[in-house]
């Protein structure tokens, strides 16, 4: 079937029957106008043969009127009209509604249920700022501060009534999410990137809402652990989908990668002078930090990245961040920096001196890229390093980066376990029966619980890669202890470190004082048996 597909306000919504994983949107055709009160009157006359409308006035008509607000006035206007303080917006297509105000102090109303309505199916914001905030506006929402704006919604308004559906982007595996564990926040790299306000944390959990959704990707790019998943591009997919003509182009050029939205790709040459090999995708933020190392590790001599032209603030700055990362990476490998650049989409004199840059390929590898994310990022870091000669070392890199160690204040560390308890990639395990803290710092994506959970506060997050893959992968000792024993049975149900502890905390309290003291020595049993038998004594 022929898909009929429109873009409106940031959102792509497709009208076809239904499929597997995907989100439709229901539209009756009750549209709620939110605004002044002679724009929303002009643009109900406009629309009140194809729309049901409701208008909400925020802002009223002064005692003077100019020529516009004159005709405005003069309109019989038919649909229900509220001058109710507006509180808030919230949803999307099929499901808006507005949180007002009534009089005598009554907050927190519904404007569809005073409307005797279930929800408002679309929403004309003529605001002179928006009510909804979001980069990417859910479906069903246009924001018109403008009248070139205005008219393209009144255009596209009448068409959104019936069924429309678009795909579901994203599938979170919350068995491997870092984000929270024990009532503790850790990791907030999607919530932190999402334009369309898309991603929640709800009782720890991450949950997407699929119905505001744009598929952006950052989010999946950002995620550490690999819990979030674009479906639509998979990276094994993308990966492979590079490689593949990236490998063919190394045996008779010296290709160049760019990275650019399908919207954007007449700002690339077509020709092949350059070896240039085109990753196009809807969105430029599904290809990560992997994507660009890999691309350099399988022979491309430079990456560039071509920013859309709308190019939202949140999706922008959650690839720069990206973007830091790998230059950091390039410059502690002794590598130029401007191998990986980010470049804006009218800026074809910089993309003309990137593409003719005569650097040679750092390396020519011929791997598969691992199906997971970050298994994949280490294969490119790797492959770099061992084609760039560098000796095994620790390369520093930024606060935020997703790999990194651990640094430990061993003299205040009581071996609790409160961090290798809350660890979500297992970089932090207990040492079994022996009073140990091992940590892989290969499993380590620097979420920050373990740093949060600690209750003596001794951790702290050190951003760092080790380039030496054995020792990163190996379990090494982070802190250990020697055991305390009980002096009565000789089993050991402690750590000296806490022995010192409780020692110091308890040194003035008065019924630890004297023989009382040794009672820390003992392991409950015992110290239950040793209380019982004082007070057996303290008997007439």
């Amino acid at each position: 079937m022929t898909a009929v597909t429109m873009e409106h306000s940031g959102s792509f919504v497709s009208q076809f029957e239904p499929l597997q994983n995907t989100i439709t949107y229901r539209s009756s055709g009750e549209l709620l106008i939110v605004g002044p009160e002679h724009r929303a009157r002009l643009a109900a006359a406009e629309l009140a043969g194809s729309l049901r409308c409701t208008l909400l006035i925020t802002e009223a008509m002064p005692a003077t009127l100019d020529a516009e607000m004159e005709r405005a006035a003069g309109l019989e206007i038919s649909a229900p009209l509220h001058h109710h303080k507006l509180q808030s917006i919230s949803g999307y297509m099929g499901h808006f509604d507005a949180t007002v105000s009534l009089p005598g102090g009554l907050t927190d109303n519904s404007l569809a249920s005073l409307s005797q309505l279930k929800a408002f199916d679309l929403l004309l914001d003529l605001g002179s700022s928006a009510q909804m905030s979001s980069e990417r506006a859910p479906a069903g929402y246009f924001y018109c501060p403008d009248q070139q704006s205005l008219e393209r919604a009144l255009e596209e308004l009448p068409q959104l009534v019936g069924e429309f559906s678009k795909p579901v982007y994203l599938q979170v595996n919350s068995d491997i999410c870092a984000h929270s564990n024990s009532n503790i926040t850790g990791c907030t790299r999607c919530l932190d990137v999402c334009p369309a306000d898309a991603i929640q944390s709800f009782s720890g959990r991450i949950e997407v809402d699929h119905h505001l959704c744009h598929g952006v990707g950052g989010c999946a790019s950002a995620c550490p652990t690999g819990a979030i998943e674009h479906l639509d591009t998979p990276p094994v997919q993308l990966l492979q989908q590079l490689r593949e003509p990236l490998q063919q182009a190394v045996r008779e050029q010296q290709p160049a990668v760019v990275v650019i939205e399908g919207t954007e790709s007449s700002a690339v040459p077509t020709d092949n002078n350059h070896g240039l090999v085109r990753l196009e995708l809807e969105e430029i933020n599904c290809a990560g930090l992997e994507t660009w190392l890999s691309a350099l590790a399988w022979g491309a001599r430079q990456v560039v990245i071509v920013a859309p032209n709308d190019y939202a603030d949140t999706a922008r700055s959650a690839l720069n961040v990206q973007l830091g990362y790998g230059q950091a990476l390039l410059k502690e490998l002794g590598i130029d920096d401007s191998r990986i650049a980010l470049i804006e989409h009218n800026d074809t004199q910089r993309l003309a001196e990137l593409l003719a840059s005569d650097d040679q390929p750092l390396s020519t590898a011929g791997y598969l890229p691992d199906s997971k994310r970050r298994e994949a990022l280490f294969q490119a870091i790797d492959q770099l390093a061992t084609a760039t000669e560098q000796a095994p070392r620790a390369l520093a890199m930024p606060a935020g980066f997703p790999m990194g160690g651990l640094n430990i204040d061993g003299d205040n560390c009581t071996l609790c376990m409160s961090c290798a308890g809350v660890c979500p990639t297992m970089a932090l395990q207990s040492g079994g029966d022996e009073p140990r803290l091992r940590f892989t710092q290969h499993n380590c994506v620097q979420c920050n619980l373990c740093v949060s959970a600690c209750p003596e506060q001794v951790l702290e997050l050190r951003g760092e890669y080790l380039l030496d893959r054995s020792l990163r992968k190996s379990q090494q000792t982070l802190h250990e202890d020697a055991p305390l024993c009980c002096t009565d049975c000789g089993t050991p149900f402690a750590t000296q470190s806490l022995f010192r502890k409780m020692q110091s905390k308890l040194a003035g309290n008065h019924m630890f004082q004297g023989d009382n003291l040794n009672l820390l020595e003992l392991c409950g049993e015992c110290r239950v048996k040793a209380l019982m038998k004082q007070d057996s004594e303290l008997l007439p």
